[in-house]
């Protein structure tokens, strides 16, 4: 056969032929320590050749460090969406030593206090009817108050008078004469000459006729002191004249209640109604 590499002498035991082509070197020797048997005799289909051999380089050498064990996935228990997603920033700076679920809040965001809880929130009060009474109370105003808007609408009197507003805390309604504020009506009427006790909301032409409509705005600008500022815009549409405030006020403790009255106490509400927001 053309593919025999020689004739055996079964005798001599010699190989007689041309084996300078088909002779086996010792570089492509395959040295098998012990017997060779069908379980370690190395066939054609198992040799690696050159274009198999895979060259592993620095660049892609997969190191210790860079493996995700068990140990340090962190298990998402809801959907990640946009609300809830973790900023790249806080995910990776903050995470130091193993992600366990004891730590995982505390290494993104810190510990969640009172102090850093993100605030905001907006308590609607009822709405209240001024037909009767010489004065509107809103008291229970909540611990951590940062801002309050009080809403007017159709607000008179059954006598002349001037609409005043008055800030409280725990001790009480506070009428001592230390209102600072600038009162200015579009009619040049009812001027007033501060500190007064009490914050003027509207001019004292309001007849049981007339009807208020406005907004006044209670921002805190200092906790320490309990300062707060007021700025409120009132319309009277009998006289049809705009009603501006803006001053402040420094109580001895924490803001819990506030009072619309007039200036004399005297004239009851009999018309319209108004209502309170408190943002914490």
């Amino acid at each position: 056969m053309s593919d025999q590499i020689g004739t055996l002498n079964a005798t001599t035991m010699t190989v007689t032929g041309n084996l300078t082509a088909n002779i086996v070197t010792q570089a492509n020797v395959i040295t098998i320590a012990g017997s060779v048997t069908t379980a370690n005799v190395v066939t054609l289909a198992n040799v690696v050749t050159q274009a198999n051999v895979v060259t592993l380089t620095n660049a892609n050498v997969v190191t210790l460090a860079n493996v995700v064990t068990l140990a340090n996935v962190v298990t998402l228990a809801t959907s990640v969406t946009n609300a809830n997603v973790i900023s790249q920033v806080n995910a990776i700076s903050s995470l130091a030593g193993s992600a366990t679920q004891a730590n995982v809040i505390t290494q993104l965001v810190g510990t969640v206090t009172t102090a850093n809880v993100v605030q905001g929130v907006v308590t609607l009060g009822t709405n209240v009817a001024t037909t009767s009474g010489t004065s509107i109370d809103f008291t229970g105003i909540a611990a951590g108050a940062k801002q309050i808007v009080i809403g007017l609408r159709g607000v008179s009197f059954n006598l002349t008078s001037k609409l005043v507003l008055q800030l409280g805390d725990a001790g009480g309604i506070e009428t001592t004469v230390n209102y600072n504020y600038r009162f200015y009506n579009s009619g040049g009427d009812g001027s007033d000459s501060p500190p007064q006790s009490y914050f003027t909301i509207s001019s004292n032409s309001i007849l049981n006729t007339c009807s208020l409509v406005g907004v006044i705005i209670l921002v805190l600008v200092d906790a320490s002191t309990f300062t707060w500022m007021i700025n409120s815009t009132v319309y009277n549409d009998t006289d049809a004249r705009f009603n501006f405030v803006t001053g402040y006020k420094s109580l001895t403790a924490e803001l819990t209640q506030l009072r619309l009255t007039t200036a004399a106490g005297t004239s009851a509400f009999d018309a319209g109604c108004m209502n309170i927001q408190v943002i914490r």
